[in-house]
């Protein structure tokens, strides 16, 4: 008896606990009661966790989604899935490997080839490393993936978010972005010597909600509006697929995180809800003033100007960006 009564208030506890922590993307989307019908949305990351379950409620709103990620089963799977669950929208899967100038480079002229507008490019897609390590291009892979793939992703597609306005540029960021204080411009890309897997992590976190400010910031006069993000913390998705004890401790957390459903609902609202303060960060599907160099506009503009630096120096110039993001001013 004693065993049942324990159980029982476990998951009350539980069931109170997530009930607490906000509404679900679903229930989002049913709020602000949007039709998607003809607009398009790519979302990075879309094949697991919050990702694919932002772009499922974005398809059972209308809305063709382009599934942008690498190649393998767990994406057919997933690509597969969203296709089935709803008989409103579109799916497309594009491969895109963020870790990757290239990929980057050659995911953006397939989507252009399909000449579709881009209504909505949600900026999703990240990971944790808990060993220093580098992408193809040489760039610190938290980084390189977490931000800079996603800057150098953005700036080629610019053109089309311009014709395509009223567009909004949505940016996954984290609360992490509070941890570091400021970015230390003379280490960006970190190194072996003195790499810290939250350091690297809340940096790039920091750079994300820096990117959307400033992104908001050059084009939201052509009618392209960003806003950065915080989903939840330590929600049970693949984040943690690096290292065996990063997984277990995601397991061990997640009956006191947001699950899945509801981590995605900030994403949803960032999207499709009115009156928003382009540029902002938001938490909980409100508004809340980013912490630290989070608001520094003159650190936003100098970490743009180097994430162009770094990416120009290892991409040939006929392979840039044909119009560099410039302010709309």
């Amino acid at each position: 008896m004693i065993w049942q009564c324990a159980a029982a208030a476990l998951v009350a506890f539980y069931l109170l606990r997530r009930w607490s922590l906000g509404k679900t993307a679903s229930q989002v989307a049913k709020d602000l009661n949007k039709q998607l019908v003809g607009r398009v949305v790519i979302v990075t990351g879309g094949n697991s966790g919050v990702g694919k379950e932002a772009a499922r409620v974005f398809k059972a709103c209308g809305a063709h989604v382009i599934v942008a990620c690498r190649k393998s089963l767990k994406t057919e799977v997933a690509v597969r899935q969203l296709q089935e669950d709803s008989k409103l929208g579109q799916v497309t899967w594009l491969e895109l490997d963020l870790g990757s100038l290239a990929s980057i480079r050659q995911f953006s002229e397939q989507f252009l080839q399909l000449n579709l507008p881009l209504d909505y490019l949600v900026l999703n897609a990240g990971l944790v490393m808990p060993q220093f390590s580098t992408t193809v291009d040489g760039f610190e892979t938290t980084v390189g993936v977490n931000h800079l793939g996603h800057f150098y992703l953005t700036s080629l597609l610019q053109k089309k978010l311009i014709e395509s306005a009223p567009s909004r540029v949505v940016v996954v960021a984290s609360q992490s972005h509070k941890r570091p204080g400021c970015l230390d411009f003379n280490n960006l890309l970190l190194n072996r010597d003195n790499y810290n897997l939250l350091s690297a992590y809340a940096s790039s976190k920091l750079m994300n909600v820096l990117f959307a400010r400033e992104l908001n910031k050059r084009l939201s006069n052509a009618g392209v509006t960003a806003y950065s993000l915080h989903p939840g913390t330590m929600i049970l998705t693949d984040m943690g697929r690096s290292a065996l004890w990063l997984r277990l401790l995601y397991v061990l957390l997640s009956p006191f995180t947001k699950s899945v459903e509801q981590g995605a609902a900030t994403t949803v609202y960032c999207a499709l809800a009115d009156g928003l303060q382009g540029g902002e960060y938001y938490n909980d599907c409100a508004y809340e003033r980013a912490t630290g160099q989070g608001t520094d506009d003159e650190v936003a503009d100098r970490l743009w100007q180097w994430s162009e630096k770094v990416i120009q120096e290892r991409v040939p110039k006929k392979q840039r960006p044909h119009t560099p993001i410039q302010y709309t001013n």
